[in-house]
């Protein structure tokens, strides 16, 4: 193999596909990243069984193969070198990838390519098609309500609800839920996955500005195609549970407030101590955000609101309230409540495509 290009195309599809190296494998082929020059182009693999990952470049390839190596030295490597052209060559005889930049030069072991594993063909499945951008957005807003519990599996990803003309991607952990809907094509697929919580936390970092993804899905896999991406990842079995029955169907007040007022004075609440609820008292027209600890002291904050139909206190997870009004975009928020014991729900007043539950913390 003797290919050069430019060091930033190198960096960019080693760091694509090393995000599926694997952090745990007993195999050490599993720590490596594959590359492959064939005719002009430069194509980086790598897997954790559990999720894959390809990503291509043009080069110049003057003598086409394959190699691996380690991935972390690699982007390590890459990423501390010079920009300019990078030429990588393989010496069969000594086993090692000779790589040259400017007046720097390493030569790097290698790792047998026949035991590597093949990267997985797309099964054959339902397709859309979606925006990179809605889909960065849908899963940044939803993947916060993940759940990290392992002993109830199905709550550990994120599902994807595909009817005709929508996608409804959500997560919940049981103390919080997100629900963000994306429209599609008219007449699109219909069915449901359940995609791992690394899964989303790798894709979400590799997806291009602007441009379209496919996502293509069978009963045990999702792929996701973009830009000279390739992105696979198993899914989880099981029934995910019915999150429309979560969804409050009533509410006994609803306030319009300033979406950075209410989060600023959240986190000013919370360093009194993370550990304890924030509480929102409501009364005519003021909101007070409060917290109290008995070890470190308590604190306070007024915010102006519209005169509420009625008065009511509920307390929240300081940082449930913080993430999930953090994610919202729009200036304005209307914050639906029922009493102290039933879950809030947080909408924007403009886009109203997700919503964000959040059940209260028992007040003393």
């Amino acid at each position: 193999m003797d290919v050069s290009l430019e060091q930033q195309s190198l960096l960019e599809i080693i760091q694509d596909a090393g995000r599926a190296l694997s952090s745990k494998s007993t195999l050490p082929v599993l720590n490596g990243l594959l590359l492959e020059a064939e005719k002009d182009v430069l194509t980086a693999y790598s897997t954790d069984l559990e999720i894959a990952i390809k990503s291509q470049t043009k080069a110049s390839i003057k003598k086409s193969g394959k190699v691996v190596v380690f991935g972390n030295l690699l982007v390590d490597l890459v990423k501390n070198l010079e920009q300019g052209k990078i030429s990588l060559v393989l010496d069969l005889n000594k086993n090692k990838l000779i790589i040259k930049s400017n007046q720097s030069q390493f030569e790097i072991n290698t790792l047998p390519v026949a035991d590597y594993p093949p990267f997985p063909e797309i099964e054959e499945g339902k397709s859309l098609k979606i925006t990179n951008n809605e889909l960065t957005e849908a899963l940044r807003q939803v993947a916060i309500s993940i759940s990290r519990d392992e002993t109830r599996p199905t709550l550990t990803g994120l599902y994807l609800n595909l009817e005709k003309e929508k996608t409804r991607v959500v997560a919940t952990d049981s103390y919080r839920l997100s629900v963000k809907e994306i429209k599609t094509a008219p007449r699109g697929p219909e069915g449901s996955l359940l995609m791992p919580r690394r899964a989303i936390e790798e894709l979400s970092k590799i997806l291009p500005k602007g441009g379209e993804a496919k996502v293509t899905f069978s009963d045990k896999q999702v792929a996701v195609e973009s830009a000279g991406r390739v992105f696979i990842s198993r899914l989880i079995g099981g029934a995910y549970p019915n999150f429309e029955q979560l969804l409050p169907q009533k509410h006994e007040v609803e306030v319009l407030i300033d979406k950075e007022n209410l989060l600023q004075a959240t986190k000013r609440m919370a360093l009194v101590s993370p550990s304890t609820p924030v509480y929102l008292q409501i009364k005519g027209d003021t909101l007070t955000v409060s917290n109290r600890s008995t070890d470190v002291g308590s604190g306070r904050e007024k915010i102006q609101i519209k005169k509420a139909p009625k008065n009511l206190e509920v307390a929240f997870n300081s940082r449930y309230l913080i993430e999930g009004l953090s994610v919202i975009g729009d200036q304005e928020i209307t914050l639906q409540l029922t009493d102290s014991f039933q879950p809030g729900l947080i909408r924007g007043t403009k886009t109203k495509d997700y919503l964000y539950l959040i059940m209260p913390v028992r007040l003393n």
